[in-house]
């Protein structure tokens, strides 16, 4: 119970608009654990009151633990009063914390009568500091008052709700009760792995609970990633420093998402097929940089009809380039669908190709010569080793190298982008890497990368589709 036992957050009531974005989001099936936690500590101040309807969730994309980078959420409550019946406004705070746990921890709650402001009867993010002189009901006016979080007194019923609150969130659904079992096992041993992997984090990178989360080491290797990277005789061998500071690469940030050049993150599914995607990406920014149209590209069609690779097996981004060169070209992700599996014969339609490439090109493994190639060209398939992204949240991720050997490459990801991060007075050089995994992992299927050593072979295997 490390997390309980430390962690007291305060509200910051007042929020500047100019530095915190807020958005406003519907209540949705997703929120109920958060609107949960809010209502339990709420109720600890309006016991006697039934009337408690949430109504409306403000999420500061800035997160009030910068360093953490914790999530924050506003919950907003009107409660009707059994005393007078008069109603008010309820902002109660939470976030999630670096393990992925939903929170309630010590907030401050001040509950506005409405009926004091008949014009305004919502007050979301910064509107909070306007009605400050308003007098809060049922507490003395500026009270903040610490709302904690029942607590769950046994590990082990701790990790039994935590097993629970995943199960719902990634709508996991086991053949019975002995694989359920297997899998709250698995789980319990990947909390621990998780704990240790934030312990010995040497970035910004937070890691927490994942829908991989009831895979272990090998279930996650065999259904996600590519281990045939590794046998590759395309690994270079891990190079020098870079020839200059990554800090001082022109331009000093650069982002493919800015100019229309990415699709939307897409989902390879339990199938071996990151490298796919990782050269239908590639090739999607190159179209676009050269023709001016982006067009979402078939996966499938590398999946079935390349005869050189493995499918669902893996395969090599350089060898799947001269298989769309043999094949004429790759169709639509909308004509040829992805189902993430392989079949047993080749649909391709050659009437229907839209994009064709002329050849490939090998990428140079210096980092800062990476950066100036991409932003002046295209996005960038390679090859990575993803041991530690199996629990990633956000952050830049630097790990140690015995947790991410960079000659252990097992997975195909596009690099889009790259920029600096600040934190405290240090500048935190990082890649910026399109997954294959869905939005709702990493930052929004995103995954950033110290940039500058070499870290988990992020330079060791780069390349790019030529389109003239």
């Amino acid at each position: 119970m490390w997390l309980v036992s430390f962690l007291f957050v305060l509200f910051v009531v007042s929020i500047n608009g100019t530095e915190r974005k807020t958005y406003e989001q519907k209540l949705t099936a997703v929120d109920t654990e958060i609107t949960s936690f809010a209502h339990t500590a709420l109720s600890e101040h309006f016991r006697n009151d039934k009337q408690m309807r949430a109504t409306h969730i403000v999420q500061i994309k800035t997160a009030v633990d910068i360093e953490n980078s914790r999530q924050i959420y506003t919950i907003h409550f009107q409660v009707t009063s059994s005393d007078n019946d008069i109603k008010y406004e309820c902002p109660v705070a939470v976030y999630d914390d670096p393990v992925g746990h939903i929170r309630a921890l010590v907030r401050a709650i001040v509950c506005i009568s409405l009926e004091q402001d008949s014009r305004n009867q919502q007050l979301i993010g910064g509107d909070v500091q306007r009605n400050a002189n308003k007098i809060p009901y049922p507490f003395v006016s500026g009270t903040k008052i610490p709302v904690e979080h029942t607590s769950v007194d046994e590990v082990g019923e701790y990790d039994t709700y935590l097993f629970d609150r995943f199960q719902r969130l990634h709508q996991k659904f086991y053949m019975d009760d002995k694989e359920k079992e297997k899998r709250f096992q698995v789980f319990k041993h990947n909390l621990n792995r998780i704990e240790q992997f934030n312990e010995q984090e040497e970035g910004t990178a937070i890691y927490g609970i994942t829908h991989l989360s009831d895979l272990n080491e090998e279930e996650y290797t065999q259904y996600h990633l590519n281990e045939r990277l590794s046998l590759s005789k395309g690994i270079r061998v891990q190079s020098s420093e870079s020839r200059k500071d990554p800090l001082q690469v022109t331009p000093d940030a650069f982002d493919w998402r800015n100019h229309s050049a990415v699709t939307d993150v897409k989902n390879q599914g339990q199938c071996g097929s990151c490298w796919a995607f990782s050269v239908t990406g590639n090739i999607e920014g190159v179209w676009k940089a050269k023709k001016g149209d982006l067009i979402s590209l078939s996966e499938q069609e590398l999946v079935d009809c390349d005869k050189v690779d493995e499918g669902c097996n893996g395969g090599y981004m350089t060898d799947a380039y001269g298989q769309i060169i043999s094949m004429g070209g790759l169709m639509t992700e909308e004509d040829y669908k992805y189902e993430g599996k392989q079949h047993n014969q080749c649909l391709l339609d050659k009437s229907k190709i839209k994009v064709n490439i002329d050849s490939y090109v090998n990428i140079t493994s210096d980092e800062n010569g990476m950066a100036e190639w991409l932003a002046t060209n295209a996005p960038i398939s390679i090859g990575l080793n993803a041991n530690m992204m199996q629990f990633y949240f956000r952050g830049v991720a630097h790990p140690r190298r015995a947790f991410c050997n960079p000659q252990g490459l097992n997975h195909g990801v596009l690099l889009v982008g790259y920029g600096v991060e600040q934190k405290s007075s240090k500048s935190i050089p990082f890649w910026i890497i399109k997954n294959s995994w869905g939005a709702h992992w990493g930052e929004k299927g995103y995954y950033r990368l110290y940039r500058g050593d070499g870290t988990c072979g992020v330079n060791l295997m780069c390349s790019s589709a030529i389109v003239n």
